[in-house]
């Protein structure tokens, strides 16, 4: 396998995010997005963002990113929000690729982490410790068994999906 990665610890993302902040101190190689501020509506009584028509329906899931690279820092890079029961709308533009605008959004559909399963799963890989009674090694959970085995299956996985879009 072929290994990327800076030459100097400086040139790393770490040293980036470090050395970064919002708008001009940011560093050229790094985009900073950020939510777009609402404005206060005396008419609606609360704060709105203009999706100039393209968002129909309001919701805690609508939003806007802004770039602090860009000429204007305010101009909407970015735009989610739905149009119905189970549709959204997703507009982009550069500097966002499709596929990095398509992973915002969807990591933005559910505010959870992961379901229960998920997380359960999530939490045995990342702790250290072993349950008291088992043996040096041993595969946590209620029936042992490998790790493929406490993974949620395809087909629930494929249920959940046409749950959420349905």
């Amino acid at each position: 396998p072929t290994l990327w990665q800076p030459r100097e610890e400086e040139q790393g993302m770490e040293a980036a995010v470090e050395a970064g902040g919002w708008g001009s101190r940011a560093p050229e190689r790094l985009m900073t997005l950020r939510n777009k501020v609402p404005q206060w509506d005396e008419a609606h009584g609360g704060h709105v963002l203009n999706f100039n028509g393209r968002v129909t329906e309001s919701s805690v899931k609508n939003f806007q990113l802004v770039c602090a690279q860009l000429e204007d820092p305010e101009e909407v890079v970015l735009q989610f929000g739905r149009v119905g029961k189970h549709k959204f709308t997703l507009d982009l533009r550069y500097p966002l690729s499709p596929f990095q605008a398509f992973g915002v959004a969807v990591g933005c559909l559910d505010n959870k982490i992961a379901d229960r399963k998920g997380y359960e799963f999530l939490r045995r890989l990342t702790s250290n410790a072993e349950p008291k009674d088992a043996p040096h090694g041993a595969q946590g959970g209620a029936g042992g068994g490998s790790i493929a085995d406490s993974l949620p299956s395809t087909q629930y996985l494929r249920d959940k999906i046409y749950r959420t879009f349905k």
